[in-house]
């Protein structure tokens, strides 16, 4: 019955898959931060085509996977209010002392915008309209935003660590899901881009 849903998961699961994988192995072998930076962009690019492309072939509206333009700025007040109270509580105020350069600043808004069109828009929906839970639409991305870390950090509390934070987002999305008040993509991605500039 859900045949198409299940392949549309699995074919944007197994790419991203490959990919982390492909990621760590060139990690390995090379030295240069920017030559890295530039291929974690081309990856983040290329993993929003893909989730897009899915989004596009489950015949639903971005709108139905959290991506809106609606009061677009209390979307990003929302984002960078919530950011705040959550890099604070996660580091404290030594985050004042973080100088990011404007590359890593626009790496991170990639990262952050990808891995949340991804994780907390496609299969956050997917197995939401799958399962009719929130319960598993919360728990089952985090789970698989944890363990999808691993190939490039390679460290047990990294996976559990991204797992808490997956939980986090994800519990924040389905606070309002569909209804006016709804936190799609665009806070979401400001969350996560604070917390990688200010925190990793």
């Amino acid at each position: 019955m859900h045949k198409k849903e299940y392949i549309l998961i699995g074919s944007v699961l197994t790419y991203e898959v490959v990919s982390s994988f492909l990621i760590a192995y060139l990690y390995q072998i090379l030295d240069s931060h920017l030559i890295k930076i530039i291929i974690q962009n081309v990856a983040n690019v290329l993993s929003i085509c893909v989730t897009l492309l899915a989004i596009k072939m489950s015949k639903k509206s971005l709108r139905d996977f959290g991506l809106f333009t609606d009061h677009l700025f209390k979307q990003i007040l929302i984002g960078l209010v919530v950011g705040f109270i959550l890099v604070v509580l996660l580091q404290g105020l030594s985050f004042l002392e973080a100088s990011p350069n404007l590359y890593d600043i626009f790496s991170m808004m990639l990262v952050g915008f990808s891995e949340e069109l991804l994780f907390r828009g496609f299969l956050f929906t997917m197995i939401y309209e799958l399962s009719g839970s929130r319960l598993k639409a919360v728990f089952i991305p985090s789970i698989v935003f944890g363990i999808w870390h691993f190939p490039v950090g390679q460290s047990i509390d990294q996976v559990i660590g991204t797992t808490i934070i997956g939980l986090i987002y994800a519990g924040i999305r389905s606070l309002y899901f569909r209804t006016d008040k709804e936190i799609g993509i665009i806070p979401l991605s400001i969350f996560h881009w604070m917390h990688n500039i200010f925190i990793l």
